[in-house]
């Protein structure tokens, strides 16, 4: 599961291998952001590298019971949110990632989440899914953000 010939920082790096389709970081005690539909304030941030292709949900967090508060459309490159699709009009680049890292950053206010590609903002919804992050990565059902 993890990676020490492919990092960014430290001595290595989550890597969910195409293989692995239910292959996920669990967090045994999931981090509450608030009620399923009214999500409480929150910051996500991660680097990845090699986004998966568009032929199915990509998940970077998903709730133990519900909810993908950060996941990339099926359909497309368009960053969302997930319990009935909320998508926020901007779609990541798989050729940026190829090679080069990509530094993601997601943010919820309360009412707006602001998602931030490298240090630039691009883009936003007005909505959250709360629920809890309890995988980070992928979703049991085989929706790898990336490979790295």
């Amino acid at each position: 599961m993890f990676s020490v010939l492919e990092k960014k920082f430290g001595a290595s790096s989550l890597n969910i291998p195409t293989g692995s389709t239910g292959a996920y970081a669990e967090l045994t005690t999931p981090i509450s952001v608030g009620s399923d539909n009214a999500s409480d304030d929150y910051s996500i941030a991660t680097w990845f590298k090699e986004l998966y292709p568009a032929t199915t949900w990509r998940t970077l967090t998903r709730g133990s019971g519900s909810n993908h508060q950060v996941i990339v459309s099926s359909n497309s490159d368009e960053l969302g949110t997930h319990t009935g699709w909320v998508g926020s009009g901007y779609n990541l680049s798989p050729t940026a990632s190829s090679t080069t890292w990509q530094h993601l950053v997601a943010t919820f206010d309360g009412s707006v989440t602001r998602f931030y590609i490298d240090g630039s903002y691009v883009g936003f919804l007005n909505a959250s899914k709360g629920n809890n992050i309890y995988a980070i990565g992928n979703h049991s059902g085989g929706q790898q953000l990336s490979l790295i």
